[in-house]
């Protein structure tokens, strides 16, 4: 039998930035950034195997394992109700800097799933969406499913979610606002953390979360990254710097190290002077999001 009607696809989806970070309640919020994803796949029918390469927007090769590609396959085979046989060359661009907080696990995952999906057109699109959440947890590369980071990769704007039922509760544009990235120091896994470590902090992150259900995103990213920040012990004095500068939103992005301004073009050199004035000066910058991920 060949499932596929095609041998080739190719898809794209784009990075996201934190309101509220699920891991203490499965509540999450996440707004999309225009950072991006391509992935290129080739099929051929025969014994299942994986080639994987990656590289940066600058060419740059990304050891990046072949953990969650292998899982996301798997999620879709079985999705269609048979064993894989068919083997897979899959090569991804992205300008996401990896385990940063800026969910590239998440676009990767999506921007497979869409270019499996170009192969069959076989899945609703917000199938694709629920597959790409089961393969990063297959894969390990998330504590929660990240369901509110796969709506912002895949869909853009405000996405507020219960990560538990994988619902969007909320979904709204976000503004055309500059995002300007202080990338952190070292890099933080999702998969190694423990939902004991988040005790402490729960009451805060409901109050967080039921302010973005009203729409108050400032205030519930300022609470979860001030909670977060506590836990896992980073100086958020850069959440002052920017919004004294001008920034309209700041905060901590999924569990660091990166933290993330929305600005204004008008503000957004302030900001930038008043970080480098700091010390923050690894920096790259971006836009903020409200297109969908979907086939190249």
């Amino acid at each position: 039998m060949d499932l596929f009607s095609r041998a080739e696809s190719s898809a794209i989806s784009y990075g996201a930035g934190t309101v509220i970070n699920a891991m203490a309640t499965s509540q999450g919020c996440a707004f999309g950034i225009d950072l991006y994803t391509r992935l290129w796949l080739k099929t051929r029918q025969g014994e299942f195997k994986v080639k994987y390469t990656a590289k940066s927007a600058d060419g740059k090769t990304l050891k990046v394992p072949d953990t969650l590609i292998r899982a996301g396959i798997l999620e879709f085979f079985t999705s269609q109700g048979i064993e894989p046989f068919y083997s897979f060359d899959v090569s991804v661009e992205t300008n996401i800097p990896p385990a940063k907080g800026l969910k590239s696990s998440s676009s990767t995952s999506l921007a497979l799933m869409e270019a499996l999906n170009g192969l069959t057109r076989s899945l609703p699109e917000y199938d694709v969406l629920n597959l790409s959440v089961l393969a990063s947890r297959a894969a390990g590369v998330t504590m929660t499913g990240a369901y509110d980071d796969a709506c912002a990769c895949y869909q853009g704007g405000f996405n507020v979610t219960d990560n538990n039922e994988n619902r969007l509760v909320k979904h709204s544009p976000v503004p055309d606002y500059q995002v300007l990235i202080w990338l952190g120091k070292g890099t933080v896994f999702s998969g190694k953390m423990k939902p004991e470590m988040f005790g402490a902090i729960k009451e805060r992150i409901w109050r967080a979360y039921e302010w973005a259900v009203n729409g108050n995103f400032y205030k519930a990213m300022r609470l979860s990254t001030k909670a977060y920040c506590e836990v896992f012990g980073y100086d958020d004095s850069i959440v002052e710097f920017a919004l004294d500068a001008g920034a309209e939103m700041c905060g901590l992005s999924g569990k660091g190290p990166a933290f993330h301004a929305l600005v204004t073009p008008a503000k957004a050199q302030k900001v930038i002077d008043a970080w480098k004035a700091q010390g923050y000066k690894d920096l790259i910058f971006a836009n903020t999001n409200n297109k969908k991920a979907g086939l190249l």
